[in-house]
């Protein structure tokens, strides 16, 4: 993910050089970084004054729910519109699920980062922006045609950024 964060378009190239399952790949990778994700709410917890544990507990389960529907969001979004997008109009399911298990680490690699931080930067608020651009450049690994980068680009946004704050907007009465 390091590699995809730094350079996309070389980052993409090295995971379809590489072998792994995106299976295999979400539970011995997505599945604990969102576990730690959701233990940083209760670091968070350190700057707060009262919080109360129960508070604590459903924040977290906030924090996992929004990222687990955001990466099945994002294959079912990208399952569907990518045979009209592709160049030959077929698509490596995981490839697609190796696409969408990269763009949710990142998406909670920033949650992680706002959980540890006493206060709210407005930097981290425009980091998507940055996934949104390493999502432009996975198009050559989903074998996107050049033509419809901007639908890719709105589809994969749609299934896998939105996700994360429409989970977060509606359970945020619940925290």
């Amino acid at each position: 993910m390091l590699q995809i964060l730094m350079a996309p378009s070389r980052g993409w190239e090295d995971v379809g050089a590489d072998s792994v399952g995106a299976r295999q790949l979400f539970r011995a990778g997505l599945l604990p970084l969102i576990g730690v994700a959701a233990l940083t709410v209760f670091f968070g917890a350190l700057f707060q004054l009262h919080p109360s544990a129960g508070a604590l507990i459903v924040k977290s389960i906030v924090v996992i729910a929004r990222y687990i529907i955001a990466y099945f969001c994002g294959v079912a979004v990208l399952e569907f519109a990518l045979p009209k997008l592709a160049i030959e109009g077929l698509v490596d399911r995981n490839r697609v699920e190796l696409f969408c298990v990269y763009c949710t680490g990142m998406m909670v690699i920033i949650g992680i980062l706002e959980n540890l931080l006493p206060m709210e930067l407005t930097l981290l608020q425009f980091l998507p922006i940055y996934v949104v651009v390493v999502i432009c450049m996975g198009r050559t690994f989903l074998d996107v045609d050049e033509r419809h980068i901007f639908r890719f680009a709105a589809c994969a946004i749609v299934g896998l950024i939105l996700p994360v704050f429409i989970v977060d907007r509606l359970l945020a009465p619940a925290v």
